[in-house]
């Protein structure tokens, strides 16, 4: 690549990024976490807590607004997501898919692992739980992963895998 297209890749990634970003912001705007099961208290249940623990740590979960979800604990406790109920699923998606979009230059090891996240609401079948505009903006960043995908290389099972998520969410 000559230097002036580099630069013009880069742009416009940067762009859709940015798109993608506020895409993400107002489709989840309104998502409400009510009795769901979110990050701390699928730790407490992993963690077979019962009792007072178990309700201190469900306590801690955000249940107003999933923007007040920090990264550090959408990374630390990525791995709970098979506790997470479907509620406490789609309140917390839109940090993940916010997270791996800002940290997908910087520090691979750290981005929450999206397509598991994204595979297992699909196996669970509970993608009518969100609304078309929210199933759009999956598709959206489904199709962002894998343009960037055919720029980076990936292999044949990531770009298979995506392909296969891409389908499943269709509206």
């Amino acid at each position: 690549l000559t230097d002036q297209l580099f630069l013009q890749k880069i742009i416009e990634f940067f762009y859709l990024n940015k798109l993608l970003l506020n895409d993400i912001q107002n489709s989840f705007r309104d998502v409400a976490f009510e009795d769901g099961i979110g990050i701390w208290e699928a730790e407490a249940i992993d963690n077979y807590l019962v009792g007072n623990e178990y309700e201190l740590l469900k306590n801690k979960d955000e249940r107003v607004d999933w923007n007040n979800i920090t990264f550090d604990y959408t990374i630390q406790f990525e791995m709970t997501f098979a506790f997470w109920d479907a509620k406490g699923t789609k309140f917390i998606l839109p940090k993940v898919l916010q997270l791996a979009l800002m940290l997908e230059e910087e520090n691979e090891e750290q981005i929450p692992d999206w397509q598991y996240i994204l595979a297992g609401i699909c196996q669970r079948e509970q993608q009518h739980l969100f609304n078309d505009k929210q199933k759009n903006t999956i598709l959206h960043f489904l199709n962002y992963q894998i343009q960037k995908s055919a720029e980076n290389e990936w292999d044949e099972y990531d770009s298979l895998a995506l392909d296969s998520l891409i389908e499943r969410w269709k509206v």
